[in-house]
């Protein structure tokens, strides 16, 4: 894929921004990223450290266009100019224009809607500007809240995967999948397309 694709644009919505992560970001990935709740569902060791946080960035999150993936997406509270997330493409199918989203958000700011309106951009980023057929997304049969994020945004659940994702400590989780293809998108079938169309 170009490389120039690759390369994401600063997406502001009406409480958030979106922008590739750097390295300012280090302090407040810290923050949700020792949390045992927020990481309880991740396939990746929590951070004990700032130095694991920049491990992690240089190793994987700056390497992401080198291995054909998306920059990753930080989500900004505008209001707080503070960093409480990630929401971005953690696959990219170029073959058969799939992308699977991954995100994750600061526990302090949960029940707010935040993941709901970052999403809500990835989404579009995967059909306008990687022409993606398909979006899915999924999470840990016992995750709750990743469930009712996903519910909003009106992915479309396909079935379970029974030891779907080895986590970091060797424990094995059981997922379920969901997608959304191109037709529904472009159709304005999803529901905040149609609350927007209201609006």
């Amino acid at each position: 894929m170009d490389i120039k694709l690759l390369k994401m644009p600063i997406i502001e919505t009406k409480r958030l921004l979106l922008r590739p992560v750097n390295i300012n970001d280090a302090a407040d990935m810290l923050e949700y990223g020792t949390d045992p709740i927020v990481t309880k569902f991740l396939s990746w060791e929590p951070y004990e450290t700032l130095e694991d946080v920049f491990n992690s960035l240089q190793n994987y999150f700056f390497k992401r266009i080198e291995n054909n993936l998306p920059e990753a997406q930080a989500i900004i509270l505008k209001a707080e100019n503070k960093m409480i997330g990630l929401c971005d493409y953690v696959q990219l199918d170029t073959k058969n224009y799939c992308g699977e989203i991954g995100y994750l958000l600061n526990r302090l700011y949960w029940g707010k809607g935040y993941m709901v309106e970052a999403c809500q951009e990835v989404i579009k980023l995967g059909f306008e500007r990687f022409n993606l057929k398909r979006v899915q997304i999924s999470h840990d049969v016992n995750n709750y809240q990743s469930q009712r994020v996903i519910k909003k945004l009106g992915f479309t659940f396909e079935g379970i995967k029974r030891n779907g994702l080895v986590k970091w400590d060797g424990t094995i989780c059981t997922l379920k999948t969901y997608s959304i293809i191109q037709k529904e998108f472009i159709n304005k079938e999803l529901p905040w397309q149609k609350k927007q169309e209201k609006e």
